[in-house]
């Protein structure tokens, strides 16, 4: 077996591998290097890929990186997939011993890592070599062909009498202020999602990376929700390459503005939006610890995947 530095040319056989190792969340080569180049776009981040071969065919990839939106110079995400039929063979302890290898020297105090609750090898082989379980989110699916707008009747007419719309990004490209006011509103709005760890500033050019230079952004399905000019709520779709299924981005309401039904408003607008162009289903994610999303999920009848678990690993200052 060899474990090697990732090359470009190794985007194909590292997405075909991620997917085969979780077939619920595919990858494609083209999402990877999307990714890699918006965390490339942020000049903070540390972010490295490794590969295992045998034979000359890619078995295995590993990552390490940080988070833009939680930054911390001294903690690292580590990423493991091995191909199904490759598993138990060493190949995953491999990488993780040259991922380590990689990482140390950039003064690492905490490692964080993920495993699906139903996979019970991966979890085991971050519990055994260290790892804590220190939270959970849910990933939740809707049946978009099955949902009933019905009870929902109404309620936009309401909002509006309010003095409440909603628009799609789409709509509001003639406003040369869009961008910054969603910038804005966004940068509010998330700090209220919990999270592992604290939340940091995203400026405005890394947060356009991410958002409006991303091929599966759907202006026509980013949804805002305004008083009269002013930003105060938003949800978002994004598409796949590697399938069907729509997923959410960040669901929130400015605060003064909770409790009237806009986040629900919002993601109704979601639902219509993937019905009337044949998405069989979205999906979204929420920490086990947000209870008012969840709950607005529930209601519209999103069904729980197997939940993920956070782990981390705490390092002492002397190795």
């Amino acid at each position: 077996m060899l474990v090697r530095p990732f090359t470009p040319a190794d985007y194909p056989a590292v997405a075909a591998t991620i997917s085969a190792a979780y077939p619920d969340n595919p990858h494609t080569a083209a999402e990877l290097e999307t990714g890699d180049r918006q965390l490339a776009g942020d000049g903070r981040i540390q972010h490295g890929r490794l590969v295992a071969e045998l034979g000359g065919e890619v078995v295995g990839s590993a990552s390490y990186s940080q988070s833009p939106g939680s930054y911390n110079p001294h903690t690292f995400y580590l990423e493991l997939a091995v191909a199904p039929q490759h598993q138990g063979r060493g190949v995953g302890a491999a990488l993780y011993g040259r991922l380590l290898e990689a990482v140390f020297p950039l003064e690492p105090r905490s490692l964080r890592a993920s495993a699906r609750e139903d996979m019970a090898r991966a979890a085991r082989f971050w519990i055994e070599r260290g790892f804590l379980e220190d939270s959970r989110w849910w990933e939740s699916r809707l049946d978009v062909a099955a949902f009933d707008f019905a009870p929902y009747k109404g309620l936009e007419e309401k909002l509006r009498r309010e003095g409440l719309t909603i628009r799609a990004v789409s709509e509001l490209e003639g406003d040369p202020e869009m961008r910054r006011n969603l910038h804005a509103l966004f940068s509010e709005v998330r700090l209220d999602v919990p999270r592992h760890e604290p939340a940091t500033p995203i400026d405005f050019e890394t947060w356009l990376g991410f958002i409006f230079d991303d091929p599966n952004l759907l202006p026509d399905a980013y949804f805002v929700a305004l008083d009269g000019e002013e930003y105060v709520g938003l949800t978002n779709l994004w598409r796949s390459e590697a399938g069907p299924e729509l997923y959410t981005g960040l669901t929130g309401v400015r605060r003064e503005y909770r409790r009237r039904g806009l986040a629900l408003a919002l993601k109704l607008r979601a639902v219509r939006y993937a019905l009337e162009h044949g998405c069989p289903a979205i999906r979204t994610d929420n920490e086990s610890t947000n209870a008012p999303m969840l709950a607005v999920n529930d209601q519209l009848g999103f069904a729980k995947l197997p939940a993920w678990i956070g782990l981390v690993k705490r390092l002492e200052e002397k190795r």
